[in-house]
Protein backbone atom coordinates (compact mmCIF):
# COMPACT_ATOMS: atom_id res chain seq x y z
CA UNK A 1 0.00 0.00 0.00
CA UNK A 2 1.30 3.71 -1.09
CA UNK A 3 1.79 5.53 1.57
CA UNK A 4 -0.02 8.99 1.62
CA UNK A 5 1.70 12.22 2.89
CA UNK A 6 0.07 15.02 4.45
CA UNK A 7 2.43 18.12 3.53
CA UNK A 8 6.02 16.61 1.72
CA UNK A 9 5.20 15.06 -1.48
CA UNK A 10 7.72 12.31 -0.74
CA UNK A 11 8.27 11.72 3.21
CA UNK A 12 6.37 12.06 6.36
CA UNK A 13 6.39 15.28 8.01
CA UNK A 14 7.48 14.76 11.52
CA UNK A 15 4.29 15.60 13.31
CA UNK A 16 2.59 13.22 11.65
CA UNK A 17 3.60 10.43 13.77
CA UNK A 18 1.19 7.60 15.40
CA UNK A 19 1.38 4.11 16.75
CA UNK A 20 1.01 2.74 13.24
CA UNK A 21 3.66 4.73 10.94
CA UNK A 22 6.04 5.79 13.24
CA UNK A 23 9.20 3.54 12.04
CA UNK A 24 8.67 5.60 8.78
CA UNK A 25 8.07 8.81 10.24
CA UNK A 26 11.47 8.35 12.40
CA UNK A 27 13.46 6.82 8.82
CA UNK A 28 12.40 9.77 7.08
CA UNK A 29 13.26 12.06 9.25
CA UNK A 30 16.37 10.88 11.15
CA UNK A 31 18.29 8.29 8.67
CA UNK A 32 20.95 9.91 6.72
CA UNK A 33 21.39 8.75 3.31
CA UNK A 34 24.11 10.53 1.02
CA UNK A 35 21.35 13.35 -0.64
CA UNK A 36 20.43 14.24 3.54
CA UNK A 37 24.16 13.97 4.26
CA UNK A 38 24.81 16.57 1.26
CA UNK A 39 21.88 18.93 1.96
CA UNK A 40 23.24 19.16 5.96
CA UNK A 41 27.12 19.68 5.11
CA UNK A 42 25.29 22.33 2.30
CA UNK A 43 23.33 24.23 4.81
CA UNK A 44 25.90 23.91 7.56
CA UNK A 45 28.65 25.47 5.06
CA UNK A 46 25.50 28.12 4.96
CA UNK A 47 25.26 28.66 8.20
CA UNK A 48 29.29 29.09 9.45
CA UNK A 49 29.09 32.04 6.69
CA UNK A 50 26.55 33.40 8.41
CA UNK A 51 28.04 32.71 11.52
CA UNK A 52 31.32 34.92 10.14
CA UNK A 53 29.24 37.50 8.87
CA UNK A 54 27.59 38.03 11.64
CA UNK A 55 30.70 37.82 14.47
CA UNK A 56 32.82 40.32 11.94
CA UNK A 57 29.98 43.14 11.31
CA UNK A 58 26.80 43.47 13.41
CA UNK A 59 28.28 41.14 16.20
CA UNK A 60 30.87 44.28 16.14
CA UNK A 61 28.24 47.08 16.87
CA UNK A 62 27.27 45.85 20.36
CA UNK A 63 24.08 47.33 22.09
CA UNK A 64 24.98 48.67 25.87
CA UNK A 65 28.38 47.43 24.88
CA UNK A 66 26.94 43.57 25.58
CA UNK A 67 24.56 42.58 23.55
CA UNK A 68 24.55 42.06 19.23
CA UNK A 69 21.50 41.52 16.92
CA UNK A 70 22.48 39.00 14.76
CA UNK A 71 21.21 36.44 11.73
CA UNK A 72 23.34 33.59 12.45
CA UNK A 73 20.18 31.51 13.01
CA UNK A 74 18.96 31.33 10.05
CA UNK A 75 21.02 28.29 8.70
CA UNK A 76 19.87 26.52 11.97
CA UNK A 77 16.13 26.95 11.43
CA UNK A 78 17.05 25.82 7.54
CA UNK A 79 18.25 22.49 8.94
CA UNK A 80 15.49 22.12 11.06
CA UNK A 81 12.50 22.99 8.37
CA UNK A 82 15.23 20.39 5.89
CA UNK A 83 15.40 17.67 8.65
CA UNK A 84 14.56 17.48 12.41
CA UNK A 85 14.95 19.96 15.52
CA UNK A 86 18.13 17.11 17.21
CA UNK A 87 20.24 18.13 14.07
CA UNK A 88 19.25 21.56 14.13
CA UNK A 89 20.29 21.59 17.75
CA UNK A 90 23.64 20.17 17.30
CA UNK A 91 24.41 21.99 14.70
CA UNK A 92 23.40 25.20 16.60
CA UNK A 93 26.34 23.74 19.10
CA UNK A 94 28.76 23.53 16.78
CA UNK A 95 28.46 26.52 15.30
CA UNK A 96 28.11 28.37 18.39
CA UNK A 97 31.15 26.46 19.41
CA UNK A 98 33.34 27.88 16.31
CA UNK A 99 32.68 31.40 17.65
CA UNK A 100 35.57 30.26 20.51
CA UNK A 101 37.98 29.35 18.01
CA UNK A 102 38.22 32.38 14.96
CA UNK A 103 40.62 35.07 14.69
CA UNK A 104 39.28 37.40 17.41
CA UNK A 105 37.57 35.06 19.37
CA UNK A 106 34.04 35.05 21.55
CA UNK A 107 34.16 34.95 25.36
CA UNK A 108 32.68 30.94 26.43
CA UNK A 109 30.09 32.84 28.84
CA UNK A 110 28.80 34.97 25.43
CA UNK A 111 28.69 31.92 23.65
CA UNK A 112 26.71 30.10 26.37
CA UNK A 113 24.14 32.74 26.33
CA UNK A 114 23.54 32.95 22.94
CA UNK A 115 23.64 29.23 22.94
CA UNK A 116 21.07 29.12 25.73
CA UNK A 117 19.05 31.97 23.66
CA UNK A 118 19.11 29.79 20.23
CA UNK A 119 18.29 26.57 21.62
CA UNK A 120 15.63 27.76 23.56
CA UNK A 121 13.96 28.97 20.55
CA UNK A 122 14.58 26.32 18.21
CA UNK A 123 13.26 23.99 20.73
CA UNK A 124 10.31 25.78 21.64
CA UNK A 125 9.49 26.50 17.94
CA UNK A 126 9.59 22.91 16.86
CA UNK A 127 7.06 22.11 19.65
CA UNK A 128 4.64 24.58 18.86
CA UNK A 129 4.98 24.27 15.24
CA UNK A 130 4.91 20.47 15.56
CA UNK A 131 1.42 20.70 17.76
CA UNK A 132 -0.09 23.67 15.03
CA UNK A 133 0.56 21.29 11.94
CA UNK A 134 -1.21 18.12 13.98
CA UNK A 135 -3.92 20.51 15.07
CA UNK A 136 -4.39 22.88 12.02
CA UNK A 137 -1.88 21.79 8.89
CA UNK A 138 -2.41 18.34 8.13
CA UNK A 139 -6.49 19.37 7.96
CA UNK A 140 -6.49 21.70 4.97
CA UNK A 141 -6.63 21.15 1.25
CA UNK A 142 -2.97 20.44 -0.13
CA UNK A 143 -3.70 23.83 -2.36
CA UNK A 144 -4.17 25.82 0.68
CA UNK A 145 -1.27 24.45 2.75
CA UNK A 146 2.33 26.33 2.02
CA UNK A 147 0.21 29.68 3.18
CA UNK A 148 -1.40 28.22 6.77
CA UNK A 149 2.35 26.76 6.60
CA UNK A 150 3.72 30.35 6.88
CA UNK A 151 1.42 31.36 8.96
CA UNK A 152 1.99 28.43 11.50
CA UNK A 153 5.63 29.31 11.49
CA UNK A 154 4.86 33.23 12.41
CA UNK A 155 2.75 31.86 15.13
CA UNK A 156 5.07 29.36 16.55
CA UNK A 157 7.98 31.63 15.95
CA UNK A 158 6.35 34.77 17.99
CA UNK A 159 5.55 32.44 20.86
CA UNK A 160 8.59 30.86 21.06
CA UNK A 161 10.93 34.78 21.06
CA UNK A 162 8.82 35.49 23.23
CA UNK A 163 9.74 32.31 25.67
CA UNK A 164 13.30 32.23 24.63
CA UNK A 165 14.00 35.71 25.76
CA UNK A 166 12.38 35.52 29.10
CA UNK A 167 14.60 32.51 29.71
CA UNK A 168 17.60 34.58 28.50
CA UNK A 169 16.38 37.14 31.02
CA UNK A 170 16.37 34.78 33.97
CA UNK A 171 19.69 33.42 32.83
CA UNK A 172 21.30 36.55 32.45
CA UNK A 173 19.56 37.52 36.04
CA UNK A 174 20.66 34.27 38.11
CA UNK A 175 23.60 33.54 36.76
CA UNK A 176 25.42 35.23 33.35
CA UNK A 177 25.58 38.44 34.47
CA UNK A 178 27.44 36.79 37.40
CA UNK A 179 29.88 34.98 36.07
CA UNK A 180 30.79 38.17 33.75
CA UNK A 181 31.22 40.22 37.47
CA UNK A 182 33.52 37.20 38.31
CA UNK A 183 35.54 36.89 35.53
CA UNK A 184 35.54 40.38 34.15
CA UNK A 185 35.52 42.39 37.70
CA UNK A 186 34.40 46.43 36.96
CA UNK A 187 32.52 46.10 34.12
CA UNK A 188 29.51 45.12 35.74
CA UNK A 189 26.77 47.13 37.45
CA UNK A 190 26.00 45.83 40.93
CA UNK A 191 23.16 43.25 41.06
CA UNK A 192 19.70 44.52 41.09
CA UNK A 193 20.91 48.77 40.61
CA UNK A 194 19.21 50.61 38.28
CA UNK A 195 22.00 49.61 35.62
CA UNK A 196 21.83 46.18 36.69
CA UNK A 197 18.35 46.37 35.45
CA UNK A 198 18.64 48.74 32.19
CA UNK A 199 21.02 45.71 31.02
CA UNK A 200 18.64 42.84 31.75
CA UNK A 201 15.54 44.28 30.15
CA UNK A 202 18.29 45.83 27.10
CA UNK A 203 19.05 41.93 26.46
CA UNK A 204 15.41 41.03 27.33
CA UNK A 205 14.52 43.68 23.96
CA UNK A 206 17.69 42.64 21.56
CA UNK A 207 16.89 39.20 22.29
CA UNK A 208 13.12 39.88 20.95
CA UNK A 209 14.89 41.84 17.83
CA UNK A 210 17.60 39.20 16.79
CA UNK A 211 14.63 36.47 17.07
CA UNK A 212 12.52 38.09 15.43
CA UNK A 213 14.98 39.37 12.45
CA UNK A 214 15.94 35.64 12.02
CA UNK A 215 12.81 34.24 11.90
CA UNK A 216 11.71 37.14 9.12
CA UNK A 217 14.43 36.21 6.85
CA UNK A 218 13.48 32.38 7.20
CA UNK A 219 10.05 33.08 6.35
CA UNK A 220 10.69 34.27 3.33
CA UNK A 221 13.03 32.05 2.69
CA UNK A 222 10.60 28.96 3.56
CA UNK A 223 8.76 28.66 0.65
CA UNK A 224 11.80 28.22 -2.04
CA UNK A 225 13.69 25.91 0.32
CA UNK A 226 10.39 23.76 0.69
CA UNK A 227 10.00 23.32 -2.91
CA UNK A 228 13.45 22.22 -3.58
CA UNK A 229 13.17 19.69 -0.82
CA UNK A 230 10.31 18.16 -2.82
CA UNK A 231 11.51 18.71 -5.83
CA UNK A 232 15.28 16.97 -5.00
CA UNK A 233 13.63 14.33 -2.33
CA UNK A 234 15.77 15.58 0.15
Amino acid sequence: MENTYSFWGHKYDFAEINKYNWRMVLKDNFVLDIKRISLLAMLFAIEIVFTIISKYTIGGLAIAEAFTIEFSLIGILFIYLATNVCYAALFNILANSLRMVLPLPSNVIGVLAMTISDLSFIIFFAFIFFLLKRSILFKIKKENQMKWYLLLIVIAGALATIISALISFACNQNFIFQWYSTLYPGIMPQKNSYGWNVLLWTGFGVSIAKLSLNLTIFLFSAKLLVKLINKHLF
